[in-house]
């Protein structure tokens, strides 16, 4: 993400003709990866079953209406993935993920990089922080 992210930069870098102050490139950040995707998690219950792996339900807005989805996978990626296939009718698929710890200790706080691919369309990036 941070090599796609970064040929975003330079090229409003270039049109600007001037050097970008972190405001401009935070907001630079939202328009790209959280505000374009119109989805967004409001909130999720993951269930575990030793047979069955890892389940999820959720709430989440996709393309402005608040959903109720549920799915099941092998961990809580893919049974989210799973979800949204089913709500969407979309196919949903996990290209490459990738997190490291920020600190130490029980209440350490992780970034996590998922890069997924929707549809026949390309693969985008995305990132969150969690606490862990």
């Amino acid at each position: 993400m941070q090599v796609e992210f970064s040929a975003i930069v330079q090229r409003m870098t270039e049109e600007s003709g001037s050097e970008l102050g972190s405001e401009a490139i935070f907001r630079a950040f939202e328009a790209e990866y959280l505000d374009r995707a119109g989805s967004t998690l409001v909130e999720h219950r993951l269930t575990a079953g030793p047979e069955d792996g890892c389940g999820i339900e959720a709430t989440v807005v996709i393309d402005g209406a608040r959903r109720q989805v549920s799915g099941r996978g092998n961990g809580p990626i893919d049974a989210f993935t799973s979800a949204l296939r089913v709500a969407t009718g979309t196919d949903v698929r996990v290209v490459d993920y990738h997190e490291h710890a920020l600190g130490a200790g029980a209440a350490a706080t992780a970034v996590a990089y998922v890069e997924v691919a929707v549809g026949s369309g390309a693969a985008r990036s995305a990132s969150a922080v969690i606490r862990i």
